[in-house]
């Protein structure tokens, strides 16, 4: 248990990174044809920013989960970085950084499941022409990344629940 609560911090960076580069490299919505087997991937960056050519709407949970999970990963690289290069700032602060960066990153993860409906939103008109003719399903590395953004904010979250059972 006391390796992995000094490793944790580094698990928990990995995990954030892995998922943090999974939601802007993999598709986020994935349209599939009734009629053939054919499908189109509407890529990450699309699922976060909205397209370039205005034909896509920005959802607002792609966004959010990019922003919260951004901010997480600087708070985890901070937390795991100083103390390597023996930086006392962190001192009183770190269990509330990790507290905050596991609650970040959470919050992105359960955004990261929302990117199916918050795309359905901000393109109205869009789906509602397309599902006539297909249906639209959250992109698998979307998923993945969720569940690692949740993963992830748990191993943040071990140093905080061991010094709060270490005091009673």
């Amino acid at each position: 248990m006391k390796s992995l609560l000094k490793c944790s911090g580094f698990l928990s960076c990995l995990f954030a990174l892995v998922a943090f580069i999974l939601l802007m490299v993999t598709p986020s919505v994935v349209y599939n044809l009734k009629i053939s087997d054919a499908s189109e991937n509407i890529s990450g960056l699309v699922g976060i920013f909205g397209g370039s050519d205005a034909q896509y709407g920005m959802p607002w949970a792609g966004i959010l989960a990019w922003v919260l999970s951004l901010v997480a990963l600087l708070i985890l690289v901070v937390t795991v970085v100083l103390p390597v290069f023996d930086v006392k700032v962190l001192g009183k602060f770190k269990g509330l950084l990790n507290l905050i960066a596991a609650i970040l990153l959470v919050v992105a993860g359960v955004f990261a499941f929302f990117e199916l409906t918050a795309f359905k939103s901000a393109n109205d008109t869009l789906v509602t022409l397309a599902q006539l003719t297909g249906s639209y399903s959250l992109g698998i590395g979307w998923i993945i990344s969720g569940i690692l953004f949740i993963i992830a904010g748990l191993f943040a979250l071990l140093p905080v629940i061991n010094k709060l059972l270490a005091k009673k």
